[in-house]
Formats: C-alpha cells, sequence, structure tokens
C-alpha cells in the first residue's frame, strides 16, 4: 500500500478498525469512485480553470503530504456558491467556489481541505458503510435520490414514497460528532505541519456559525453537512494551541486575492494596487503591472504574458520559470501556433495529477484530432474519459482505434489501459450507476449533488453511455464540450 505523510502520525491515531476496508471490495471500491466523479463531470459543475485548478492543486498536494493515505487524492473545485466542501471515495476532494470566495486568507482554504483529507485518511466514509450490507446500500441510496429531489421539489413523487425512512438517510448526510472530532485532531496536524495557522479551522468554523447564528436561513452548507458545536470549536482551539511551533512555512506570495478576483471581479482586495491591475488585464490587452506585484506570482506573470504582443513567446519563458506549472502549459499549447507546438508543450502531461492532467488530456485529443491523427485523438480521449470515471465509455474508444497507426509510444499507452481492462483493474460499472453514486457519497452534501436536470436526466444519460457507442469525428467534438 502506498502511504503519503508522516508516519509518526500513525501512533497517535485512532482505531479504524479492519473491517471498515472489508465493507466494499477494491473493485466495487473502484466502480462506486468512477459512478461518483462521473456524477460531477455529467452535472457540469467541475470548474476546469487551469489557473484555479493549478492553485487548488497546489495547495491540496502540499497538505496531503503529511496525511497518510492509501492513494493520491483528487482535488476538484466545484462552481457552487454554497460554503462547503466534501470527501469522496477514492479521495475526492471537493472545494466549493462559494467557500474560496468566503475565505479571508489561504489558511482558512487549507484548513477545510486539511479536515477533509482527514476524512479520508480515517475512512470515515467506509467506516459509515461498515454496517450497512450490499444489499440496503441502493435502498439507502435511493432514500437518499428521494430527498435530494424532494429538497429540490417538495411535490417529486416518489421523494415522498419513503418519508418514512427518509430521517435515517438523512442523517447520513452529515458526520458523526465522532467523526468531526477525529477530523478536526488529525486536520489540525496536517495543517501545523504543511506550515499553516493550526488555529485557522477552528477560527474558520467558528465565524461560519457565528454568521449562521445571525441569519439561520441561510445558514452555511458545511455547517450542515459537518455540524460545529461550541465544545467542538473549543476543543479544536485547544488542540492547535498545544501544537508546537512549525518548522515548514508555506510560500510567501499569497495567491488567493487572484484567485478569488477571477471567481468575482468585484471582490475587495487585500492588495488593491496589483489586483486592479490583474483584474484590468482581464479586459484589456496592454496593462503595466507594479513591479513589486509581478517578482513571484506566477498568476500575476500568466495574466502579463497574456498580454504581450508574442504571447506564445512569453508564456514560453514561464515555462522555464515554472516547469511544473500545468496552467500556464495549457495557456502557451492554447496559445501555440501549430498543433504541433501545442502536442510537444503538452508531452509530459503524465507528470501531473488528475484533473490537471485530465486538462492536458482533452487538449492533446483536440490537437490532434485538428491534425488528422483521429486514432492519437481517441486514444488520448480514452485516457481522459478514464479520468473522469467514464469506464463504458473510454472502453468504447478503445475499441474504436487502429493500433497500426499508433506510434511506439502511443502503443504502449494503449497496451497499458487495454492491460487493465484484461486484469479487471477498472471495475464493472453498477447497474444503476447513478444510485451507486449517491449511495457512496452520504456524507457529501445533498445540493453538491443536485445537478440540473433532476435524477431521471442522469440515469438517462447513464443508460446512453451503457449502449454502443460509434465515435465518428463529430462524435468526439460532442463530447469534448459536454464531459
Amino acid at each position: 500500500m502506498l502511504i503519503c505523510g508522516s508516519p509518526a502520525l500513525s501512533s497517535v491515531l485512532p482505531d479504524l478498525g479492519s473491517q471498515a476496508q472489508q465493507t466494499l471490495s477494491p473493485d466495487q471500491q473502484r466502480a462506486f469512485r468512477a459512478a461518483f466523479l462521473r456524477t460531477l463531470y455529467e452535472s457540469h459543475q467541475v470548474n476546469t480553470d487551469p489557473v484555479l485548478n493549478q492553485w487548488l492543486n497546489e495547495l491540496g498536494h502540499q497538505l496531503a503530504q503529511y496525511a497518510e493515505l492509501s492513494q493520491p487524492p483528487v482535488f476538484l473545485p466545484i462552481n457552487s456558491p454554497q460554503i462547503n466542501a466534501f470527501a469522496g471515495p477514492g479521495g475526492i476532494i471537493g472545494i466549493h467556489t462559494g467557500l474560496i470566495l468566503a475565505a479571508e486568507n489561504t489558511d482558512e482554504v487549507a484548513a477545510v481541505i486539511a479536515h477533509e483529507l482527514a476524512h479520508v485518511q480515517q475512512r470515515h466514509l467506509l467506516r459509515r458503510l461498515q454496517n450497512t450490507s450490499q444489499n440496503n446500500l441502493a435502498a439507502l441510496a435511493s432514500i437518499m435520490a428521494a430527498l435530494l429531489i424532494g429538497r429540490e421539489n417538495p411535490q417529486a413523487g416518489f421523494a415522498t414514497f419513503y418519508t418514512g425512512q427518509a430521517l435515517s438517510a438523512q442523517q447520513q448526510l452529515a458526520y458523526s460528532r465522532h467523526h468531526e472530532t477525529e477530523a478536526d485532531a488529525v486536520g489540525i496536524k496536517i495543517l501545523a505541519q504543511a506550515g499553516f495557522d493550526p488555529k485557522a479551522m477552528a477560527t474558520f468554523f467558528d465565524k461560519l456559525h457565528q454568521q449562521g447564528l445571525t441569519d439561520s436561513i441561510h445558514l452555511p452548507e458545511i455547517l450542515r453537512t459537518h455540524p460545529v458545536s461550541a465544545h467542538r470549536l473549543s476543543d479544536a482551539l485547544n488542540r492547535a494551541e498545544r501544537l508546537p511551533p512549525s518548522t515548514t512555512s508555506h510560500p510567501p506570495n499569497e495567491y488567493l486575492p487572484y484567485i478569488q478576483a477571477r471567481l468575482n471581479p468585484n471582490m475587495r482586495a487585500t492588495s488593491p494596487s496589483c489586483i486592479a491591475a490583474y483584474l484590468k488585464s482581464l479586459k484589456h490587452k496592454s496593462v503595466t503591472f507594479p513591479q513589486s506585484c509581478i517578482s513571484q506570482n506566477w498568476i500575476i506573470h500568466l495574466a502579463h504574458a497574456k498580454q504581450q504582443a508574442n504571447t506564445f513567446k512569453a508564456l514560453k519563458a514561464l515555462i522555464q520559470m515554472w516547469p511544473r506549472n500545468s496552467a500556464i502549459r495549457l495557456n502557451a499549447a492554447q496559445a501555440a501556433p501549430s498543433p504541433q507546438q501545442a502536442i510537444q508543450i503538452l508531452s509530459s502531461w503524465q507528470t501531473y495529477p488528475a484533473p490537471l492532467r485530465t486538462l492536458m488530456l482533452d487538449q492533446l485529443a483536440a490537437r490532434y484530432e485538428q491534425i488528422g491523427q483521429t486514432d492519437t485523438s481517441k486514444l488520448y480521449a480514452a485516457i481522459a474519459a478514464g479520468d473522469k470515471g467514464y469506464v463504458k465509455l473510454q472502453q468504447a474508444l478503445l475499441k474504436e482505434i487502429d493500433t497500426s497507426k499508433l506510434s511506439p509510444k502511443e502503443r504502449l499507452l494503449y497496451q497499458s489501459l487495454e492491460s487493465k481492462e484484461k486484469t479487471g483493474s477498472h471495475a464493472p460499472i453498477p447497474k444503476q450507476n447513478f444510485i451507486s453514486s449517491l449511495n457512496i457519497t452520504m456524507t457529501t452534501p445533498i445540493k453538491t449533488l443536485a445537478f440540473t436536470g433532476g435524477l431521471s436526466n442522469l440515469m438517462l444519460q447513464e443508460q446512453r453511455l451503457a449502449q454502443s457507442y460509434r465515435l465518428s469525428s463529430d462524435n468526439i467534438r460532442h463530447r469534448r464540450k459536454t464531459l
């Protein structure tokens, strides 16, 4: 098992219980994870802004190195005005844009991410499934689906069918007090070890709690799914104060105001002159940034480079400065004079974590299609589909590929995917994929899954995906716009 983080933590962690991993087989866990990811992407709620994704993943992985995880986490920005975050199956961490806008500094966002990482590390979701039989999971998911629809539309037909059992399912939507306290304790340690303010978790939750007291109708969703109490907040603050000073320091640049400016240009910023220039750069072709803003701020450098006469040349220079920055690479690829140059810039996609590599794969598929290499385009589209949980779509794409038209390197990629299919590394898709995605996300906020179109639309999409999918070039272009 791949373990990330400090071994010193293991001696002070609560007993996880061996049965937690026995509830679902590895194949079932992979299938549920894929269903969850697929549902998120089908909702069109996953934000694909390269800058936002790069910032969130830098922050997330900086924290994740101090957590003990069985697999690398995936950090997804979710387009939603709600102040919320969730930990889904397989280490999927969702952070709502509403929460990012509500935070006053990076430490507060980091505190929420650390809390969610703690939920993943402590396997809270699996432990909640521990006493639920496999047969009851689908029934429980159905109840949750009914609650979901009922919340959006109280008159929905079968939302009232399960009224007698609704309370039981609704209780699954929030973590238990024990799990919350456990996630606080572990999350505060992660936060401190990564060099952030360990008090930020308690102070941010307390600030939201106080806002909720004055406006209970608009209680932040994160307080509904992560219930707080005065005792919990006090305990978290005491834990933070007892920690020894951290020897780690996070990057000195405060990027949050620039991220918030991308999400909401009208927001007040902590550095008005720099932010004003940045916001202006998003609308105008020629903007001069104060030198004090530009020094080490890659977001400002990126905005500045995009205003230059030779944007591609300026962006290529930035790649030399920040070779691991996917946002810069993606922008450079988009500005490339030719598809071949874009392909060259994106050729290092394998060294990046999802969803950053997924954004690269989508663009690679588009560029190869642009130069008429349809089979190579399908290969990269297939890998991207797998990243998004579209296992059936990936299988269909692979069947369409003529391997004789692939390069030796691409054939190896194809064989790797084909090998996973034969060995069963890709789990079978549950018969009711959307229901499965709901049952595995019982501890996530309902409204995160309250996607436009409702349950019937999503189940119809699942049925269509399960059918044989013949992919012409037009099909590929259509799927790329909708996935």
